[in-house]
């Protein structure tokens, strides 16, 4: 059996259909005449045009919570996906997962179980199957990796660790440690020295440079 709801012409309302709950309100679904003839279904609302909640138009978009989808799928709001989200890999270019106002800023799969990421439409970062992250490099060989490129010149390949915080007792570095046995060798820069590398189980090997008072101990 067909069921057709139909109008004479572009001007003659929209062919819909109503389902009412007294004293509650309506649901909608239909055709919207007035609106480049986009199959709706409007929420709580006796005509369509009001309170749309799903729209499909003449070229397949589908718009949730919007009634100008830009794409196939056009999601006005939060999505909440229960599962897993697939999509396509992606490029430098054209990351697979972007952003509306910068397209070519984002994630992408750059090879088999490897992320990339990129800004402006250039590979920034990579981390590989095993983990470890390169920064200009797609193909580090430790667990963290900054490479400058051979091109472009200026400074580069550097790893800066500050503290903005100031005034006595500030310091700031970084800290490398082994177990079994443990060991922690620091090397870190304060108010009264410049450099400082120090195995902080045993204080052997230490080395610290100073500035003021122009002090250096080996």
């Amino acid at each position: 059996a067909i069921f057709l709801a139909n109008v004479a012409g572009t001007s003659a309302g929209d062919p819909m259909m109503r389902f009412n709950i007294d004293n509650v309100g309506a649901w909608t679904i239909g055709v919207d005449n007035s609106d480049s003839d986009k199959f709706k279904i409007s929420g709580l609302s006796a005509v369509l045009g009001t309170n749309d909640r799903l729209v499909i138009d003449t070229s397949g978009n589908i718009g949730i919570n919007t009634t100008s989808p830009t794409a196939k799928l056009d999601v006005a709001g939060s999505t909440r996906v229960q599962g897993q989200l697939l999509g396509a890999d992606g490029s430098a270019g054209t990351p697979a997962l972007s952003f509306n106002a910068d397209a070519d800023t984002g994630i992408f799969r750059a090879t088999a179980n490897q992320l990339g990421f990129s800004t402006a439409g250039s590979e920034r970062f990579r981390i590989d199957a095993s983990g470890k992250i390169g920064i200009g490099t797609a193909t580090p060989a430790d667990d963290f990796v900054v490479d400058k490129p051979s091109s472009g010149g200026g400074a580069g390949g550097f790893i800066r660790v500050s503290n903005k915080i100031g005034g006595a007792g500030s310091t700031v570095g970084i800290n490398f440690a082994t177990f079994s046995p443990e060991h922690h060798a620091t090397v870190s820069s304060d108010t009264t020295a410049q450099i400082r590398a120090i195995d902080q189980s045993n204080f052997a090997g230490r080395l610290d440079i100073r500035v003021k008072g122009l002090n250096s101990a080996g």
